[in-house]
């Protein structure tokens, strides 16, 4: 769902950049590393990793891959230092290897939405196909050894 909702963001988006004059007009180019953004991941990485502490403890291995389906569509890492961290000890560590292996699964589907979108059509199938590739290795059944 979280894929999902950010390729329908970027599809948006992208939809935009079809009219240049538009863009030209009331665009104001800023320095990526500016304040805004650090306080933003800051945030963002915050919250993520409240969350993942807090279901873990509560929801428990359901709860936990659902999370990494939806942490996917953004940063996965406050997702899988938190996991790393401790949040999952009462978690088999199965669980807590699929999890992440879902959470980078998830965020492959993400980018190769984004690739989609706004590559122009021959690099974003390349990288919608590397992409896609390597999904199956995350979404593959993980067997416990015996």
């Amino acid at each position: 769902m979280g894929a999902g909702a950010a390729g329908g963001l970027a599809f948006y988006l992208g939809s935009r950049a079809d009219e240049p004059e538009r863009l030209a007009e009331g665009a104001e180019l800023r320095h990526p590393l500016e304040l805004g953004s650090a306080v933003l991941f800051a945030v963002l990485f915050l919250v993520l990793s409240i969350l993942t502490r807090w279901v873990a403890a509560h929801l428990g291995a359901v709860g936990v891959r659902v999370l990494a389906a939806l942490a996917g569509a953004t940063d996965i890492a406050p997702f899988v230092l938190s996991l790393a961290s401790g949040a999952s000890a009462a978690l088999p560590h199965d669980v807590t290897g699929g999890a992440i292996l879902l959470a980078a699964a998830s965020n492959d589907l993400a980018k190769a939405g984004y690739a989609l979108v706004f590559g122009d059509r021959r690099v974003g199938r390349a990288a919608c196909l590397g992409l896609l590739s390597t999904l199956r290795s995350g979404a593959a059944p993980h067997r416990r050894a015996r």
